[in-house]
């Protein structure tokens, strides 16, 4: 997109008239998708009960909670505004879009 010159940036969806319609198709895409779950949850409960805490199941199920929770860190990380600074000694600065440091 940004080659073709349809967008400028890949920041540029927060100047133009484009992210609106981003942001909803966003907002439609996860809608449909909670709608396709919970009708259809019926069908994703498991018939059967995990046997026992050390088996291939219930790895993959801890496995699956342990990247669902990697996912959330990395999305909480920039989205928080009091992000933990890796060590005293590094200093950030925001440099403009555009220009160099």
């Amino acid at each position: 997109m940004t080659r073709s010159g349809f967008v400028e940036s890949v920041h540029a969806f927060a100047r133009s008239d484009i992210g609106k319609y981003f942001v909803t198709f966003l907002a439609l895409g996860i809608a449909a998708t909670i709608y396709l779950i919970l009708d259809r949850l019926d069908y994703l409960k498991s018939e059967a009960q995990l046997e026992s805490v050390i088996s291939r199941e219930s790895s993959f199920l801890f496995n699956n909670l342990i990247l669902l929770a990697s996912c959330f860190a990395v999305l909480w990380a920039p989205c928080s505004r009091r992000s933990p600074k890796p060590s005293p000694e590094i200093e950030f600065r925001s440099t403009p879009i555009g220009t160099t440091a």
